[in-house]
């Protein structure tokens, strides 16, 4: 977590928030590099909560949606 705050000092609010930014950063294309596809997506967030990273069962739901979280960050570029 971000300077070094543990999971439990954070709000739910906050944890979401985290997976719902790192998940739009990553499927984004980017001057330097392409958007994630779906499993690299999937692979790179439960890296990341395995790791202690990111809240697992924020990215669980985040998951078991990811079809329409990708398609909302894609659109929530395109619209910027």
């Amino acid at each position: 977590y971000p300077f070094h705050v543990s999971e439990e000092n954070l709000s739910l609010e906050a944890r979401i928030l985290r997976v719902a930014d790192i998940c739009q950063a990553m499927v984004q294309d980017r001057p330097y590099r392409k958007g994630m596809d779906i499993p690299q997506l999937q692979e790179f967030l439960l890296d990341l909560s395995g790791k202690g990273k990111l809240d697992a069962k924020v990215v669980d739901v985040l998951i078991a949606n990811i079809s329409a979280c990708v398609a909302a960050a894609q659109g929530a570029c395109e619209k910027t």
